[in-house]
């Protein structure tokens, strides 16, 4: 199976290949370091140019974020916590206090060098719904801002091949970016740039 699913994602030049879940597709010991390491190097390898995703339960222990050795964390290059309660949260209390709520979700990135380690979801018809992206760190209002960028990729394109000119950052430049796109009259950049 595993050399159908390397040939298919290469066929297919995927970008991310999504993995459900680990205990399926894992057959040893999850403390076994070795076996642990060895196997998530074989799934990165399925096709090395692709983001791999593998998908874990936590362990059963309330408020665990981890089942089996420290090597599934150590073998990836991040890891992420989706959860009822944001991280660090208190345990509730006997009394309900700090209960998670049935409605939200927290998406925690746990293992990253991000500025940004937290995105918050609420349930709407049983699907996750990301609240308002706010900040350049987020993926949600990153793909939002996918056509600006588009738009400013193709200005500045136009003016290297198209126009012989060198733009600048400089803010007093005549040779501005933000200045020569503008230039360009390009549909929709005035509220981009």
């Amino acid at each position: 199976m595993y050399e159908e699913l390397r040939e298919q994602a290469n066929d297919y030049r995927a970008d991310v290949i999504m993995l459900d879940n680990a205990a399926r597709l894992f057959a040893g010991k999850e403390n076994d370091r070795g076996r642990v390491m060895r196997f998530v190097v074989t799934l990165n390898a399925i096709r090395p140019t692709a983001g791999t995703l593998l998908t874990a339960h936590p362990g059963r222990a309330v408020g665990s974020e981890f089942s089996g050795s420290s090597a599934w964390e150590n073998a990836a290059r991040a890891r992420m916590c989706l959860s009822d309660r944001e991280p660090d949260a208190k345990i509730f209390d006997r009394d309900g206090e700090g209960a998670p709520t049935s409605d939200r979700r927290y998406l925690a990135k746990r293992k990253t060098n991000s500025a940004r380690d937290l995105r918050t979801f609420s349930c709407e018809n049983g699907v996750l719904v990301p609240e308002q992206a706010t900040s350049e760190y987020d993926v949600v209002y990153a793909m939002s801002n996918q056509r600006d960028e588009r738009i400013v990729l193709d200005g500045f394109k136009e003016l290297i091949n198209g126009r012989n000119q060198q733009p600048t950052d400089g803010d007093s430049s005549p040779n501005n970016l933000p200045k020569l796109l503008l230039q360009l009259k390009l549909p929709n950049l005035k509220r981009s740039v």
